[in-house]
Parts: C-alpha cells; structure tokens; sequence
C-alpha cells in the first residue's frame, strides 16, 4: 500500500496483473489486467453475454478499487472498465494464434508503457490489445516489436 501511495503521489501509474485472490492488497492502483478466467474465479460470475460482462466489470472495480479494470478475452479481445464511463469493448485483431503464453503479460506491460507515457486509457488499452495481437502470432514467449505494431494498426485501419 505504500508503493500505491508514493506511486500515487508522484502520477506514476500501476498496473496489476494480479492472480491474487485478495484483491483488497492492490486498493488504489491504476489498473487491473486479469482474464477471462481469472475474473470469473474473482467474481464467481461467467458473464457469458455483455450485459453480464458489465456486472462482472463493476465487481472487479469494487473489489479491486482500482481506476480501472482490464479484461482480457482471448478472441474476444478485452474491456475496460471504469467508475466514470460505459465500458470499452476492444475486438481482438482478426490473427492467427500461434501460442498465447505470454499474451496477459504483454497486455499488462504496454498498458503501463502507454499510461507512463501520457495515453489516455482508451488509447493504451488499444496499444495493449494490439502488441498481444502480435505475441500471439508467434510460438513460445515473445516480444512484439514496435515496427510490428504499427503494421498490424495500419493493415487494420
């Protein structure tokens, strides 16, 4: 809680990607990234619709007190949720899927690269979902590059 603080007091964004089953010990922090699966454990709710999803959002940010909350979906994409706005749904790039290991971890660290460096939610949320499009084209753990990035955003423009 400390860290949240200091991090809070200097805008430093934090972003979680917890599998904590106390979600209480990150209150405060920018985001969350769990997945699909983590979020059901969480919640114990299966939000197989939208409007279930949303419930699902809204618990996760209670639980978590976080500014937000980051669902990853696998081919669904990911949703971002927040206190303040309707939830954001992001498509998953239409890709071919390799091996997804690492796929979570790339969500979390271009999420915070791009709220470190002043994007907006909404905006690094899309960097996010689009550097994991790139990892899961590849096998085993890997890194996207930003050339690669950028390709996929302009082919899908």
């Amino acid at each position: 809680s400390w860290l949240i603080s200091a991090c809070k007091r200097s805008a430093t964004p934090v972003v979680v990607d917890s599998k904590s089953s106390v979600p209480a010990i990150f209150a405060g922090v920018t985001s969350v990234t769990p997945n699909m699966s983590e979020a059901r454990a969480l919640t114990g709710l299966q939000a197989d619709n939208e409007g279930d999803l949303n419930i699902m959002g809204s618990v996760l940010l209670d639980m978590f007190k976080s500014d937000s909350v980051v669902v990853t979906r696998s081919e669904h994409g990911m949703t971002v949720f927040t206190i303040d706005n309707e939830p954001l749904h992001l498509a998953a790039y239409a890709t071919e899927v390799h091996d997804v290991t690492g796929a979570g971890d790339t969500v979390s660290a271009v999420l915070s690269l791009g709220l470190a460096t002043g994007m907006s939610l909404a905006d690094a949320a899309r960097l996010a979902n689009a550097a994991a499009a790139v990892v899961v084209r590849k096998v085993g753990t890997a890194t996207p590059s930003r050339k690669e990035i950028i390709e996929l955003i302009d082919n899908n423009a």
